[in-house]
């Protein structure tokens, strides 16, 4: 499964699309900051990366969980966060923020309005949250194949990619070949994010 992170500002900001964000953070007088629900989770990632591929060093504020970052944005305690769908699509559809793009490849179902970072002014731009099963290293491959297509078949039932869909997270099935790769993929971006930024975690 997957769930794209969004980049949100409060109702109060100035901007309404990336493109204008993108040039507002560049040009931004003062302290540019955006929070986190704390040290090396999704959203203080997304941010680091964004900074790196926008050409900025905005200031990341981590905070002890996603409720209290969220709070703090909706009352414009700093710029802009990233974070994931669950909480903040609420959020969003109350007009409590404004979400100005979603971090996956494709737009999401939940906010179809919503466009992607990459299809809006910052190419190349990918940031989202996923999640998976495995096994132990040494699972039989018969085993592993079985449980695949027993797992698919339910990811493809209409009950359950409606209940997906409802908490923030989109239904990706795949094989195991493809779910490594991702994996390695995923450790090798986010370990250079995590170096460039020099991100460490007590």
């Amino acid at each position: 499964t997957a769930g794209g992170m969004m980049l949100l500002v409060p109702v109060s900001s100035p901007v309404k699309t990336l493109k204008e964000f993108i040039e507002w953070t560049k040009n931004y007088k003062g302290a540019l900051n955006y929070g986190s629900a704390g040290l090396g989770s999704g959203g203080h990632l997304a941010g680091e990366l964004y900074n790196q591929m926008a050409g900025i060093k905005a200031q990341h504020i981590p905070y002890k969980g996603a409720g209290p970052a969220m709070i703090d944005l909706v009352g414009g305690q700093y710029q802009f966060g990233f974070a994931g769908m669950q909480g903040s699509q609420v959020q969003v559809r109350a007009g409590k923020l404004r979400a100005l793009a979603v971090g996956s490849g494709k737009r999401i179902p939940m906010l179809p309005e919503v466009p992607t970072v990459a299809e809006s002014g910052l190419p190349g731009y990918e940031a989202y949250s996923w999640g998976g099963i495995v096994g132990p290293a040494n699972m039989p491959k018969d085993v592993v194949q079985r449980l695949n297509r027993e797992i698919v078949d339910i990811l493809k039932q209409k009950d359950v990619i409606d209940r997906l869909l409802g908490g923030g997270t989109v239904p990706t099935p795949s094989t195991p070949e493809e779910f490594t790769t991702l994996i390695r993929d995923e450790i090798k971006k986010w370990g250079e994010v995590v170096r460039a930024a020099k991100i460490t975690v007590d």
